[in-house]
């Protein structure tokens, strides 16, 4: 489009509305609150400047495909030449130009409007200009390497607004901004921040880069460097994450056959970033292990010097991003995708450069065990299998070793974490063990029997509280003929034979396990076993390694003997010949190993040495002389012999033998525990020596909690999980006296009092696998669950010291990591419930009932956390912290943390007020327990924040202590509008209206006989009040959350209840009215059963009534949805109307403005009760009761006398049911006699009897029993309790007729029997009763059906006993009234009883029936 004359001049103007726009200061994100309802405002962020080896190339810009009007262009280059221009001037680093200091949305509109009518063309094309000019901006700074963080910050607001406005279409500027090559070249931290603008999403945006093919090098880099040298904390976790979510999603959701090549790329980049950080991972390793060896080789002063920079170093080092992790919690990527993606990735791990030899493996093998691996390596391996299982992870693991090259380091890491993940992998682990030994074996495949053995060897080295030791495994796979795969001997000598080659490079502890353990041997291999024994014991010697002498050898008593008899008779021959025998000769020079290792130590067997030279002597001198006894070997024999004899002349003058002290068990396990305090204190130095100092003792400590434990655990042996009690602890038992031993010393180690205060030292690399060991024992399992939970039950009722809090705390987060290893728990009120995690359990078991308990949870879950802190490294940003603690912990400090400070002042009696609620919430002044919360958790919290459910859940049933409550009120009301509800400013989306409808369900779930039910009502009616544009409809939620709802769940009940506190407005919305309508009968419906009441309640009733005028306020409604609104609610109105005149009197204009509300008033506020077409029979018959129920009896016989049958029989209906009700509720008994008719029966109860017997004359003279039954008796569907009570109300009233009959009569011989039409009627009640309880039995009938609460005991009894079973207050009922039938028939004159109707006599029971007939016989 051309611009004609005009152009020169637009384009000044044009120029300084960009500068406008595009010069944004830090005042735009309040502006941006004022008009932006849609998207809150970003944060500013901090976005990574490129380094040299980083700089974006980026393309020559090509117009896109579609045509541009000229208009656009010119925009595009107006806008790039300022920039330039100002480029020229001495600006500051974001390149803004003009000094604005405000600048609001509206003037950002009214700017590109103004420009665009003046060039003619849609203001979106202006628009779209300016954000793809400043797209090619960015590029280019990004290609400079200089920072774009405030242009980014700016151009992101402004689409923002744009988009909210409605002025940039999504999918035409998405599709615009994908085909802009500039756009693509962008760093992957600003490709995010624009898909969080709704233009354009990441996935589409890495379809582009594939499709664009040049820019795949700069998606993988921006990758690797935020990974690996990026900051592990927000936002470039989200960005990975939400990269990673979006790669996995293609290569493992998408359909290959038709996104083929797609997937492929996704694939390629996730293959490139594992490879690149696992470059990056393992060759850190080997720069940590140098610096070990140089450390451990420096003097004490070089090491106490470097302690001093030790944090300086911690905090230059890089913490590389677990990105596995990450994909865990990522809920963006489905299962299946993350699963297949995990199985990939162990995969590449395990066969990444597998360049180690074998060798190097067997004497290294202890650098890859679990204490001394690659940290970071461990970490993203337990994330791993934390995703698979470790099962999976097993079978994974076998399938690679067996096919694959693969490096044995990542192999052996793999081995020692999932050990350390789960108890149930040792099992697996010895199944896959035993099976390649004896593939191996059976078929002389030498690798499968590598991979055994090396699988046992490392998992033996994490300690035999893991894995049993290399011996003891050894023992127990070779030792007996049953077990051992080499029973054979051609398996045997293989075996054999590979572990001759591999004597050069064996460790010591195997070649002393393989001498020190029987092997079974195949007949004739015996010759075999003892030459590669004899080369072991050589190469210990070699190593200066010896053998315990206390330990058992491979030679039996007879190879022994044989050896010694052979030294005996090489001694003989020489004192008789004075030559060296032959056989001497030759075990020399052919059988050396022999000679070497058995013969000469046989005869250099140290003794003290006799004055003149003896046979013995003599040849071992020869034998010296000539070579055959190397120098080193003899000069030791001299100088113990030597010392034999000084130790035989020192025992000669000793008068007294010291005694042997043989300590106990646990005085023998504290010494050895011990041992690990000095140990504690080395973290600085090398960690490798101090391993090899620690292990040791903690297999020492293994074996003996073992040996001590071993009778207990017999009982325990094959459960599944344990039943804890804090009560069972009991100090006496040696099981509670060795968790006390072993938690006293995690005190030690990890704690420092000084001055009253507590103090935290490094923490001990061996902690958790200290810990660890108790997992080995049942028994120490729960002596260990017990008393953590003894201490909890404890503290709650006294002050625990600060000590033993940390402790705790410690010992919570230790267990954290290894828990796994431990069995899980059920409390012993609730062995039905299903095992859980003892963390999960311990936090349930958390009281807050008093302000010692809620600060003692505070103080122990703060601990927990900073122990967690501490042990994830002061240089994380604490988010592998935040993962391996319980999210219940969390929320719980979410809960506990803002509110203790308060409780804290008030307990020590301080003024509190609502200033002090700010201050603390904003983190000022706050108590040590707290102080964490505000320092390093609140802001990391995002996904881990506690859920607005949990937090009423919580604020409903903890104390507050002393808090006044307007105090209290502040503080919940801060806490709603900061942290749950997005229009503050929160990183929260809920708006104020959500947050109300889930405190009301929260509040009708949880119950309203809370502790704090009464403030959360009050906080829900503030914070409805803070707003008029909150838009909820509660009836419809409560329609969407229980569509299904039970009629006889009280719940309802409180959901009313809670309604009631809210604006009535917020109930029901103008909006879909006639919709609602359906609700709203449901609803009623549901109220009046769960309220075992006539109609629903008064207060309800004005409630709802409220509700529909506030809705039907609302110009433009029908008639029709007002008055199928109003429908449900007439016969509780009907009921309540003269409580109810002042509503309809208030809201006299909207009854105006609706015909259908015109007629009820009318109907109402008239006292003749004909029928209308308008109301119902059982609308007149309710409406009837309830003037019966308010007048007097003069003044509503008057219009009785008007109405019809049918409303009459209504109206007789609900007297029976307001009879029924006074029953139910004790104020009316079942069956009358002649003193409760005089005395009990009286006043407004005798009045509505005697009305409801008026009531039954005048319908016996105008219908049938049998129809009258009909109509008055409920059916099978109904379910009002009133209604179903009926029956027994009406055979009240006939007995009652009787008795008053009776009474009347006195002691006459000629007293007149009941009327037939009553003893009929009797009949008809006793057979409705007995099919109502025969179809309750019925197993398809519902158990809560409200009939059953008639004969609720608490409501009445028949004999007034509470103790009695309700389940057969029925069947008692209806056997006494069976009774009283019997006493009524033989009253009666046969003549009588042949008047009844045949339909009658097959209604009563079978014996009642025959009793009938007999008499009628005997007439």
């Amino acid at each position: 489009m051309s611009l004609g004359s005009g152009q020169s001049k637009s384009m000044g103007a044009i120029r300084a509305a960009l500068a406008k726009v595009i010069s944004l200061n830090n005042d735009f994100s309040a502006v941006l609150r004022e008009h932006e309802d849609m998207h809150p405002p970003t944060k500013p962020r901090a976005v990574n400047s490129s380094d040299g080896n980083r700089k974006r190339k980026l393309e020559d810009s090509t117009e896109p495909e579609t045509l541009k009007k000229n208009s656009n262009t010119v925009l595009e280059q107006s806008y790039i030449q300022l920039q330039k221009d100002r480029g020229k001037k001495d600006v500051d680093c974001n390149k803004t130009a003009l000094d604005v200091s405000s600048i609001t949305g509206k003037v950002i509109l009214e700017q590109l409007e103004s420009e665009a009518a003046s060039l003619n063309v849609d203001i979106s094309v202006a628009a779209k200009s300016l954000v793809i000019a400043q797209v090619k901006l960015l590029a280019g700074l990004a290609k400079d390497g200089e920072n774009f963080e405030r242009d980014l910050e700016g151009i992101i607001s402004t689409t923002r607004l744009l988009v909210s406005r409605k002025i940039l279409n999504t999918a035409d500027m998405g599709e615009h901004l994908l085909k802009e090559s500039s756009f693509l070249s962008l760093p992957l931290t600003s490709l995010w921040r624009f898909s969080s603008t709704g233009v354009v999403s990441l996935e589409e945006i890495v379809k582009s880069i594939h499709d664009k093919g040049s820019s795949q090098s700069t998606l993988l880099e921006d990758l690797i460097h935020l990974v690996i040298h990026g900051k592990n904390e927000e936002p470039d976790i989200s960005v990975v994450s939400d990269a990673l979510a979006v790669l996995i999603g293609i290569a493992y959701d998408l359909d290959t056959t038709q996104y083929d090549s797609l997937c492929k790329y996704a694939s390629s980049v996730l293959h490139s970033l594992s490879e690149r950080m696992l470059d990056h991972i393992l060759e850190e390793g080997k720069n940590e292990d140098k610096s070990g060896k140089q450390k451990g080789k420096r003097s004490l002063d070089d090491v106490q010097n470097s302690r001093e920079s030790n944090a300086e170093e911690d905090g230059e080092r890089e913490s590389i991003m677990n990105i596995y992790h990450l994909m865990r919690d990522n809920l963006k990527v489905t299962p299946e995708a993350i699963e297949s993606y995990s199985a990939a990735q162990i995969l590449q791990v395990l066969t990444h450069h597998p360049n180690l030899q074998l060798g190097r493996v067997l004497r290294e093998q202890e650098c890859w065990r679990s204490t001394q691996a690659n940290s970071t390596l461990s970490s993203f391996l337990h994330s791993l299998i934390v995703v698979l299982g470790h099962n999976a992870a097993l079978e994974t693991l076998e399938l690679v070793v067996t096919n694959d090259e693969v490096n044995w380091g990542c192999v052996l890491t793999l081995v020692a974490t999932v050990l350390n993940c789960h108890r149930d992998s040792v099992g697996i682990l010895k199944g896959m063990i035993e099976q390649n030994i004896r593939r191996g074996c059976e078929e002389q495949e030498m690798e499968s029997l590598v991979i055994g053995l090396l699988f046992a060897r490392h998992a033996s080295q994490e300690g035999r509280h893991i894995f049993p030791s290399y011996s003891q495994w050894f023992s127990a796979l070779f030792a007996a003929e049953s077990t051992s795969p080499v029973t054979d001997k051609q398996s045997f000598v293989f075996f054999i034979r590979f572990l001759t080659d591999l004597v050069p490079h064996e460790p010591a502890y195997c070649l002393r396990a393989h001498l020190t353990n029987q092997m079974y041997t195949p007949r004739g291999c015996q010759e075999i076993l003892r030459d590669y024994c004899h080369l072991a014991r050589a190469r210990l010697k070699d190593l200066k390694e010896i053998l315990d002498p206390n330990t058992a050898i491979h030679q039996s008593v007879k190879e022994k003997s044989k050896v010694t008899d052979e030294v005996e008779t090489a001694i003989t021959q020489y004192a008789q010949t004075s030559k060296v025998p032959n056989f001497v000769i030759e075990a020399s020079i052919f059988r050396k190993p022999y000679f070497r290792s058995a013969f000469l130590p046989m005869l250099l067997t140290p003794r003290p040495m006799p004055d003149v030279p003896d046979a013995r002597a003599k040849l071992i001198e020869v034998l010296h002389t000539t070579g055959k006894i190397p120098s080193n070997m003899y000069k030791n024999y001299v100088e113990v012999c030597q010392k034999e004899c000084t130790d035989l002349l020192t025992g000669v003058f000793l008068d007294v033998e010291e005694d042997i002290i043989i300590e106990e068990p646990l005085t023998e396990l504290s010494n050895m525990l011990e041992e690990l305090v000095p140990s504690s204190g080395n973290n600085s130095d090398n960690i490798t020596a101090n391993a090899s100092a620690v292990l040791p003792i903690l297999s020492r400590i293994a074996q003996k909690l073992e040996d001590m434990m071993k009778l207990y655990d017999t009982r325990l042996k094959d459960i599944k999980h344990l039943t804890v009690d804090a009560k069972a602890f009991n100090p006496k038992m040696i099981a509670y006296q060795v968790i006390e031993k072993l938690t006293s010393i995690v005190e030690k180690v990890c704690l420092a009092s000084k001055e009253g205060k507590i103090t935290k030292k490094d923490r001990p690399f061996w902690l958790s696998q200290y810990l660890s060991l108790l997992s080995g024992s049942v028994t120490l399992q729960s002596a260990l669950f017990t008393y953590l939970l003894h201490i909890l039950s404890s503290g709650q009722q006294e002050e625990l010291s600060q000590t033993k809090i940390h402790s705790v705390g410690i010992i919570l987060s230790e267990l954290c990591n290894i828990d796994g290893l431990f069995l899980p728990v059920v409390g012993m009120l609730s062995p039905e419930c299903k095992p859980e995690s003892f963390l999960g359990f311990f936090i349930d078991c958390m009281s807050f009932d008093t302000y010692q308990s809620c600060l003692q949870a505070c103080s122990i879950i703060s601990c927990w956390l900073d122990w967690s802190f501490c042990v994830d490294g002061e240089t994380d940003s604490g988010n592998a912290a935040l993962a391996s603690i319980p999210p219940t912990a969390i929320h719980l400090y979410d809960c506990l943390a803002p509110r203790v400070t308060l409780m804290k002042e008030a307990h020590e009696e301080k003024d509190v007020t609502m200033a002090h609620v700010y201050n603390y919430l904003e983190g000022l002044e706050v108590s040590e327990c707290c102080a964490l919360y505000y320092s390093r958790l609140r802001g990391k919290l995002s996904e881990k924040k506690v859920p607005l459910e949990k937090w009423i859940s919580f604020e409903l049933s903890a104390a507050w202590g002393e808090v006044p409550l307007d105090v209290r009120l502040t503080y919940l009301q801060l806490r709603v509008r900061r942290d749950f509800v997005g229009e503050s400013g929160g990183c929260a989306d809920l708006t104020l209206g959500d947050a109300i409808v889930k405190m009301v369900f929260v509040l009708m779930e949880v119950g309203l006989k809370k502790r704090n039910a009464g403030e959360m009502l009050l906080l829900l009616q503030s914070l409805s009040q803070q707003s008029r544009s909150i838009d909820i409809c509660l009836l419809e939620e409560w329609h969407i959350r229980y569509p299904e709802y039970q009629a006889c769940d009280s719940r309802i009940l409180s959901f009313m209840s809670i309604c009631r506190s809210l604006p009535p407005i917020m109930f029901l919305r103008s909006t879909k009215l006639l919709q609602h309508s359906r609700h709203l009968r449901t609803m009623v419906e549901q109220l009046s059963i769960a309220g075992q009441d006539l109609q629903m309640n008064l207060c309800d009733t004005s409630f709802l009534l409220i509700a529909l005028f506030h809705a039907a306020s609302d110009h433009g409604l029908k008639n029709i949805e007002v008055q199928q609104c109003l429908s449900p609610l007439r016969m509780a109105i009907l009921y309540h109307f003269e409580s109810l005149k002042r509503i309809f009197e208030s809201h006299s204009g909207v009854v105006g403005m609706y015909g259908c509300l015109q007629d009820f008033c009318s109907f109402l506020e008239c006292t003749d009760m004909m029928e209308t077409i308008d109301v119902t029979p059982q609308e007149a018959g309710i409406r009837c009761l309830a003037l019966r129920l308010k007048l007097k009896a003069s003044d509503y016989q008057g219009f009785l006398s008007k109405i019809s049958p049918k409303t009459r029989i209504c109206y007789f209906q609900w007297l029976l049911a307001y009879m029924g009700q006074q029953q139910i509720h004790g104020r009316l008994p079942f069956f009358p006699d002649q003193e409760s008719v005089v005395n009990e029966i009286s006043g407004e109860n005798k009045e509505i009897i005697l009305t409801c017997k008026s009531e039954l004359e005048l319908l016996l003279m105008t219908f049938e029993t049998t129809r009258l039954a009909k109509e008055i008796f409920p059916d099978a569907e109904e379910r009002q309790l009133p209604l179903l009570a009926v029956p027994t109300a009406c055979v009240l009233l006939l007995l009652y007729i009787n008795a008053l009959a009776e009474v009347k009569q006195g002691n006459r011989e000629n007293k007149k029997g009941l009327n037939l039409k009553y003893i009929d009627l009797l009949i008809q009640c006793h057979h409705a009763m007995s099919k109502a309880l025969e179809s309750r039995q019925e197993p398809s009938a519902d158990e809560m059906a409200p009939r059953s609460k008639i004969w609720n005991r608490k409501s009445y009894s028949l004999n007034k006993i509470d103790d009695l079973n309700s389940d057969l207050e029925e069947l008692e009922y209806l056997a006494e009234l069976n009774q009283k039938l019997f006493a009524l028939i033989s009253s009666t004159s046969p003549e009588a009883l042949s008047k009844l109707p045949k339909d009658t006599l097959l209604k009563c029971e079978s014996d009642l029936r025959a009793a009938i007939s007999y008499k009628l016989k005997c007439k």
